[in-house]
Order: structure tokens, then sequence, then C-alpha cells
């Protein structure tokens, strides 16, 4: 029987992932886990050189891997959808 009786070490945690967009562009972001005083926040970055890219956050009573995992789904069902981008749009 392993010592941590199956429980995720802190090592476990990624420290990046990648997702794809709507448009099939690849975004990388940077995971970072925090304690917050009711359980633990998780929060992502997307990693460009200046300040315009996606953050996510997520929160979870349990442990660090459910917030990672509810922010898996948050990331990956709003970057599979275009947003206006301030382009107004034209119908021909």
């Amino acid at each position: 029987m392993s010592e941590n009786n199956g429980a995720h070490r802190a090592t476990d945690f990624p420290s990046s992932e990648e997702f794809t967009d709507f448009a099939g562009r690849t975004r990388k972001f940077t995971l970072e886990q925090y304690p917050v005083p009711l359980g633990y926040g998780v929060c992502a970055s997307e990693d460009v050189d200046d300040d315009n890219g996606y953050v996510f956050q997520s929160f979870s009573t349990v442990d660090p891997f459910q917030a990672l995992g509810d922010l898996r789904m948050r990331i990956r069902k709003l970057l599979s959808v275009s947003v206006g981008l301030g382009v107004p749009y034209r119908r021909d």
C-alpha cells in the first residue's frame, strides 16, 4: 500500500497545460494552486507576451485537484466558442 493512501501529492499538480481554442490554435497556460480560507484555489494564466491573455480561476472546498478539473472544463467550454472581439457584424 502506498505511503500517501492514494492521496494526491503537491508534486502531482501540473505547472502548465495546453488547450485548443475554437480556431484550432493551441494556447498554453501556467497553472498555480493556492490556499484560500475555505479550501483551494487554482488559477490558469495564458502564456502571452502582453497582458491580454486569458485568465481563469476555480475554487474547491475538497482539494486542488477538484478545482483543477472544474477549471479544465471551464477553459474548454469558453475557448470552444467564438466571442465578439469588438468587430462589428456585417451582413451583406
